[in-house]
């Protein structure tokens, strides 16, 4: 699971870098933080998620897990206000993209600390309508 949480940061990062359509990374990214959020909430014993958005942080959580979670919710808040890359919003889409990279380095790092993380089912991956691929 650690591998395609990787990759699909990856995978953001090049939909995003390319210009692709706002749909391409928004649902790239929505992919990435179901598979992060399904990935600790079975660590936890808890309810998957089937769609992205934000997420209660348990209280009795790891720091690893909570941080994995923190940086999930606050990429899905990012993914709301982030724009088609145009010239007119030009700035806003830099500033945005940039805070974005932030999150998807952080998420990175907080996802290789999260101890069990690469012993979870590998070949649980959702796409955004809920659906096993």
């Amino acid at each position: 699971m650690k591998e395609i949480c990787l990759q699909q940061i990856t995978q953001v990062r090049l939909a995003i870098t390319s210009n692709t359509d706002a749909y391409t990374y928004r649902s790239r990214l929505g992919r990435l933080i179901v598979t992060c959020l399904r990935s600790v909430t079975k660590k936890l014993g808890l309810p998957q998620p089937i769609l992205p958005g934000l997420y209660k942080v348990p209280s009795d959580a790891s720091l690893a897990i909570k941080n994995v979670i923190n940086c999930c919710n606050k990429l899905w808040e990012l993914s709301r206000v982030l724009s088609q890359p145009s010239e007119p919003l030009e700035s806003r889409w830099k500033t945005g993209w940039e805070e974005l990279n932030c999150e998807l380095d952080l998420l990175y790092g907080y996802i290789l600390k999260v101890d069990g993380f690469e012993t979870l089912n590998q070949n649980l991956s959702l796409n955004l309508n809920g659906h096993s691929s």
